[in-house]
């Protein structure tokens, strides 16, 4: 997190007519992070790896908008959560979003440090990779 965080959090209070907390994105960015790792923090997690072909956008489908309020109806944060941005600004805390997904293949990469030794990575695949992306069935995905 910082100067990118920060700034798309000054111009989101500034669009809905808030006065952001500070005009410095790197403070800002360090107080989303605290907040966040508060609310991580405070009960049980569960974590997983998906890989596979365009894994992080399938997961951002599924899981839905950053934004529990908005997210449509049929994904995770939809039907699971009505929390908004304006409650937790107001709160002073971070969205009590119920799932997070990384938002890119470098961020995954990032994260799965985080939460992961690599001994605890099981590597496998299913026979329906076989079947999807090794055109040939010999063994070299295609």
């Amino acid at each position: 997190m910082g100067l990118k965080t920060g700034t798309k959090s000054i111009e989101s209070y500034k669009a809905k007519g808030l006065t952001p907390p500070t005009d410095n994105p790197i403070e800002l960015a360090e107080d989303v992070r605290k907040r966040l790792i508060d609310f991580v923090s405070s009960g049980p997690v569960v974590s997983m790896i998906w890989q596979g072909m365009g894994a992080v956008a399938i997961i951002r489908k599924i899981t839905g908008g950053t934004e529990p309020l908005t997210s449509i109806p049929g994904t995770i944060r939809g039907d699971y959560t009505i929390e908004s941005y304006t409650a937790s600004d107001q709160a002073g805390r971070a969205v009590r979003n119920i799932i997070h997904a990384s938002g890119s293949v470098e961020e995954a990469q990032a994260e799965i440090k985080l939460w992961f030794k690599s001994e605890e990575i099981l590597n496998y695949r299913l026979i329906s990779e076989e079947i999807l992306y090794d055109v040939n069935l010999d063994g070299i995905l295609e």
